[in-house]
């Protein structure tokens, strides 16, 4: 919660100026959705977690199912996002849109049955005990392996959107378009990428490694990271798309200055 509300405030006045003025759409909406919604989960989290079992062992079960299908939808509307954006630096074909479309529908229906056998896989402890401060929703057993294929899945996800925004940038970037704006998203397109597949590596390491009763530890972790790394990457695109490049030049033995606005070369 405290690493949330830290880059919250981090970010809040970025958000405040690209994004809170703009005019609702799917993209806003997504961002919304994606953000907002954590808090949310978290706070579930933590008091699933910390509070006295007798008041939250009934509906453990009931709860940790909620909050597993909480968490893929955050994770789906920051991916949609994504794609979105990948939809967009391919001048929204109709290809790219039905493949990207077809992809998810796929994943989807996969993650959907490994996420209910990890939910179901997991069982906690009825009894009043105290166990590492943890007095909630007390993990007994559960199969990671479930969990597993699941950022498995998102790790496919995020390599397909990734490349067709790598191969956009290149493209662009050879036939003389917007280099500044391509190239940043070029960049910004493998950093986003190799964060995300540290992020999903690590949980998927730790929640096959840590003892049953912390097995959870790292989804919420990892959905803050995530989330971190979404906003900040659609606000670093709005930022992009909201400055206005100046070039000066001397030739003809006299200084001139050209104003160039990125943000007519790409709507995101």
């Amino acid at each position: 919660m405290a690493l949330m509300v830290y880059d919250h405030f981090l970010t809040l006045e970025r958000e405040a100026k690209y994004i809170w003025p703009s005019k609702l759409s799917s993209v806003t909406i997504l961002y919304y959705i994606t953000k907002y919604s954590s808090f949310l989960f978290v706070l579930v989290i933590a008091l699933q977690t910390y509070l006295p079992s007798l008041l939250v062992a009934p509906g453990c079960k009931a709860v940790n199912i909620i909050t597993g299908w909480m968490h893929v939808f955050s994770v789906m509307a920051a991916e949609t996002i994504l794609m979105i954006k990948a939809w967009a630096v391919w001048g929204r074909d109709r290809r790219m849109a039905i493949g990207l479309f077809l992809l998810t529908v796929v994943i989807l229906a996969i993650g959907a049955v490994t996420l209910q056998l990890f939910l179901q896989s997991i069982h906690f402890s009825t009894s009043p005990i105290v166990i590492s401060h943890i007095s909630g929703c007390v993990v007994e057993d559960a199969k990671a392996i479930f969990c597993t294929a699941d950022w498995i899945l998102l790790i496919v996800l995020d390599s397909v959107v990734t490349m067709c925004l790598l191969l956009r940038g290149f493209q662009a970037y050879k036939s003389g378009g917007n280099r500044a704006l391509y190239k940043t998203i070029f960049q910004d397109g493998i950093v986003y990428y190799f964060c995300a597949l540290g992020i999903s590596v690590w949980s998927a390491i730790m929640m096959n490694n840590l003892r049953p009763t912390l097995v959870l530890f790292p989804l919420s972790i990892a959905r803050v990271l995530h989330v971190s790394l979404t906003t900040r990457l659609i606000l670093r695109m709005r930022e992009l798309a909201d400055k206005t490049m100046y070039m000066f030049s001397d030739s003809f033995g006299e200084p001139t200055l050209t104003i160039l606005h990125t943000g007519s070369s790409y709507d995101f």
